[in-house]
């Protein structure tokens, strides 16, 4: 099927950053805990994952290895810090009253890879039990094209599972947008698409017309989140 085609390209996309094997903890008192030596937190973020009504923890972190900070004399930025990321996310055990390692990702966290582009990683959030990791891809030169990826994860049975994604693009000179916003839950997806005449309105606005289209998404089951990310 068409979109479930291209969610499933973008998500490729997202899983193709650089590896490194730094010792994690399995277990801990803090959050902090969980950083090896010579990594960094990019950021952190808590809430309940789990629905056992305890804050759970989510962080994205990063080496600090100057090897891997490239000096650029071409276009875009002059040093690029090339380091690569984890996700990590963490349980609160309330028997032992600490945290434990629940999932570790080498791959799904993009690093910087070019000077000419913005760092793609967005953010993540946790919200009402939903584990939200956002991605945008801006370039100065190679692209006119601006895009948001929002990929939402859901843990039931045991595991995590890709429940929604969202999908925004903006080309910078025509200012015509595109969203698609998915629901494997419900295996539906909306498509907007927006373009801007030429005239003017009554108050000296463009004229912006905007088209969204509703189609439904032929699978079986929801993705794994398990099948990205390496097992403890």
């Amino acid at each position: 099927m068409k979109y479930l085609g291209l969610g499933t390209l973008l998500l490729t996309t997202i899983f193709c950053s650089g590896q490194s094997n730094p010792i994690v903890k399995k277990q801990g008192l803090t959050v902090d805990e969980f950083v090896p030596k010579h990594w960094k937190i990019l950021q952190k973020v808590t809430g309940d994952l789990n629905s056992d009504n305890y804050d759970d923890a989510a962080l994205v972190i990063q080496e600090v290895n100057p090897k891997n900070v490239l000096i650029n004399d071409g276009l875009g930025i002059d040093t690029l810090d090339t380091n690569p990321r984890m996700l990590l996310i963490l349980f609160k055990d309330t028997v032992l009253n600490q945290f434990k390692l629940q999932e570790i990702s080498k791959t799904f966290i993009l690093n910087h890879y070019s000077p000419t582009m913005d760092d793609p990683f967005y953010g993540i959030n946790i919200s009402k039990g939903i584990l939200e990791i956002g991605f945008r891809f801006w370039y100065s030169a190679g692209s006119w094209y601006m895009t948001f990826l929002d990929y939402k994860l859901r843990f039931q049975k045991n595991d995590f599972f890709l429940i929604g994604a969202e999908f925004e693009e903006t080309h910078r000179g025509t200012m015509e947008r595109t969203k698609r916003s998915f629901n494997f839950l419900t295996k539906k997806m909306s498509e907007t698409k927006s373009e801007f005449e030429d005239k003017v309105d009554q108050n000296g606005e463009q004229i912006e017309n905007t088209r969204t289209v509703w189609k439904k998404l032929d699978f079986r089951e929801l993705n794994h989140y398990r099948l990205e990310v390496d097992r403890l």
